[in-house]
């Protein structure tokens, strides 16, 4: 967890924005902090961002207002990202059978729609792959 200033040192809306902050290098999270509010400013610093609830690629450098909800706390996460997603765990210690799934979040610069995408992780037997959709979601192309 880190502050933005850490991540944008030189971006001086980033220095002053103590309500937000980094998680590990590719989320952005933005809490609520109001009781029943219904929207949340939300500054986000250059480069391009994905809304993690919405798919919606959002451009950064500015501040936009985001609505929520008790379920939806404003979380955007970097393009460009891959971000490993598997079951909840209720300790490190835990088996879990499923095997990890990797979301690629694509980047401004990504394929065509329809393009597919290839990634290898350490440990992997062999490239995981996807499709980039024309919303700018991906799919599984295994």
């Amino acid at each position: 967890m880190r502050a933005l200033c850490l991540g944008w040192p030189g971006d001086a809306k980033a220095v002053l924005i103590d309500d937000e902050y980094l998680w590990g290098e590719s989320f952005l999270v933005a809490p609520v902090h109001e009781k029943d509010a219904r929207s949340r400013e939300v500054y986000l610093p250059a480069g391009d961002w994905w809304d993690y609830w919405s798919g919606a690629r959002v451009a950064g450098a500015k501040s936009l207002t985001r609505e929520v909800d008790l379920e939806t706390m404003p979380l955007y996460v970097r393009a460009g990202a891959i971000v490993p997603m598997g079951p909840v765990r209720q300790h490190t210690g835990e088996v879990i059978e499923e095997r990890l799934r990797c979301a690629f979040i694509p980047a401004r610069t990504a394929a065509s729609p329809g393009t597919t995408m290839m990634a290898r992780a350490t440990g992997m037997k062999r490239a995981t792959s996807c499709v980039l959709n024309a919303n700018g979601t991906t799919r599984s192309a295994h």
